[in-house]
């Protein structure tokens, strides 16, 4: 006999196991990515400093690596940042003495 809770948790484990492939990477990349912006930013910082090396040195080949690697945290930042729907959570400003759009009094 199981309780409500494994009832449940075994519900959710056999509609996943239902799910495509596809369907459960879309389910496990939808989480809050504006955490991970950092990571993004130290990439593309990354692919910059190669991209400017190859112009530097003349190099083609380190060029298009520089190019490839920019390109595809571009292409990655922008389709995870359209895709988000909630950004992170406001944060209250300190210092204020009332709340922005509250009535002066």
């Amino acid at each position: 006999m199981l309780s409500n809770d494994e009832e449940h948790e075994l519900a959710l484990l056999e509609e996943s196991l239902r799910e495509s492939r596809f369907q459960r990477f879309l389910r496990t990349v939808e989480g809050p990515v504006w955490r991970q912006r950092w990571k993004l930013r130290a990439l593309l910082a990354f692919g910059l400093l190669v991209t400017v090396s190859g112009i530097v040195t003349g190099s083609d080949d380190i060029l298009n690596q520089g190019v490839l690697i920019t390109g595809c945290v571009s292409l990655y930042w922008l389709i995870m940042f359209l895709r988000a729907e909630h950004g992170p959570p406001p944060r209250p400003r300190r210092g204020r003495g009332r709340l922005p759009g509250s009535p002066r009094g």
